[in-house]
């Protein structure tokens, strides 16, 4: 309790705000808090973006395809049969049917490789949410046999729009010498603008019209299902489950093995930024332990007559602890405040940079996503905090020792 004594805080704060004395060290002083500043904001925008992303992957990317797909060796015969089965279990929110077909796109002289999904609008509105990255509702377009529903890139690439007509070539499996190719020709139904890679090579038809193209399972209602799950990190649990449940006919397969490097490479990217950059903190805390070094070699006189004057060394640690506890908390959180709200308009800085300087910081073709994400996640600016204080105190803790161990009469003897 004498650590903070009313002496110690008076001193310690005259010290801080003191507008006198030597220029070098106030302006070594402020470059401490600006480190700080700068660490902790600069912490909090990099973790931001990366639980951007993790929220774009979970969000949009597997708010696109099902979390889980189930096949059957034949086919899927009677998909809503399979379906009232699977919901049976609490973790399924949602079955809806599917094929997958891969071909290609043409539009006059332009072509793309794309990834057909045959669905059932009705069921596939219940584990997908690609209706609503959609002028109107381009499920619904689908209900036409005729017609495809493709992605912004895709379109671009083709050069086409809503209305136009392109042709889907299927290539058969018959090896080189019974190649025979479906071709069929669709009406762009609408078109969905994801901002992901799923712009670029993901088109939807009616699932019968996908059936019809398949050189297989032609008795069948469906290649498989998709679910949607409650907890997509129980993904692999759950599809073991149903794989063991159902039979050695079912196979099954989750998003993880499709996504799931990419999501890991986002968490392992969090957590290395995560130590290069807490690294300035540190680096921030080194500095002001030399600062407060030489502010304290500074005033080795003043500290001498303090103690002459009665003041104990508990009195004079509170005083320097009082400085430099003012510093890093004026730091820490002038960093919080800069950097919650670099990250609250990191998106919108990134877009302006990208229309007005036409710098292309993400592209789809390359990046999952092509716009810069962020979410602020208010229980991570908190550990940020708290960890730079932490460190920070830390650090502080020996420049006040060391004044405190200041002999007056070893001191006042040399200035004589």
């Amino acid at each position: 309790m004498f650590f903070f004594s009313p002496v110690s805080l008076c001193i310690g704060l005259r010290y801080l705000v003191a507008g006198r004395g030597n220029r070098l060290l106030s302006f070594l002083a402020w470059l401490s808090v600006s480190g700080m500043i700068l660490g902790v904001a600069l912490l909090i925008v990099v973790l931001s973006v990366m639980s951007g992303f993790d929220r774009e992957l979970r969000e949009r990317i597997l708010g696109l395809s099902p979390h889980i797909m189930v096949y059957h060796r034949s086919g899927v015969h009677d998909w809503e049969q399979l379906a009232q089965h699977l919901t049976e279990d609490p973790r399924i929110v949602a079955v809806a049917p599917f094929a997958y077909l891969q071909g290609v796109l043409v539009h006059h002289n332009n072509n793309a490789a794309v990834l057909v999904r045959g669905v059932v609008p009705s069921a596939e509105k219940r584990i997908s949410l690609v209706h609503e990255f959609t002028a109107q509702d381009g499920l619904t377009a689908i209900n036409d046999d005729g017609a495809i529903l493709i992605g912004a890139l895709l379109a671009e690439r083709l050069g086409v729009k809503v209305g136009d007509t392109l042709t889907l070539i299927v290539p058969g499996s018959g090896g080189v010498q019974h190649f025979n190719p479906t071709v069929r020709s669709f009406t762009v139904g609408d078109i969905f603008t994801t901002g992901t890679e799923m712009d670029r090579k993901l088109a939807l038809i009616a699932l019968p019209t996908a059936m019809q193209m398949m050189d297989s399972h032609q008795a069948a209602e469906a290649q498989g299902v998709g679910l949607k799950i409650h907890n997509v990190f129980h993904a692999s649990l759950i599809a073991q489950f149903i794989a063991d449940t159902l039979g050695e006919n079912y196979r099954t397969q989750h998003w993880m093995n499709l996504h799931g490097n990419l999501f890991n490479a986002i968490q392992m990217s969090k957590r290395m930024v995560f130590l290069i950059v807490a690294v300035i903190i540190v680096v921030a805390a080194f500095n002001l332990i030399s600062t407060q070094v030489m502010i304290i070699n500074d005033k080795r006189a003043s500290i001498a007559i303090i103690r002459t004057m009665g003041a104990s060394q508990r009195q004079i640690f509170g005083i320097f602890a009082v400085q430099s506890g003012s510093i890093i908390v004026l730091g820490t959180l002038l960093g919080g405040a800069l950097g919650s709200g670099l990250s609250l308009w990191v998106s919108d800085i990134a877009d302006f940079i990208q229309r007005y300087f036409g710098a292309e910081l993400l592209h789809a073709e390359v990046y999952p996503i092509n716009y810069l994400p962020s979410h602020l996640e208010w229980s991570q600016v908190a550990l940020v905090l708290l960890a730079a204080v932490t460190v920070s105190l830390c650090a502080a803790i020996y420049p006040a020792l060391r004044a405190a161990r200041i002999i007056p009469v070893r001191v006042l003897s040399k200035q004589e």
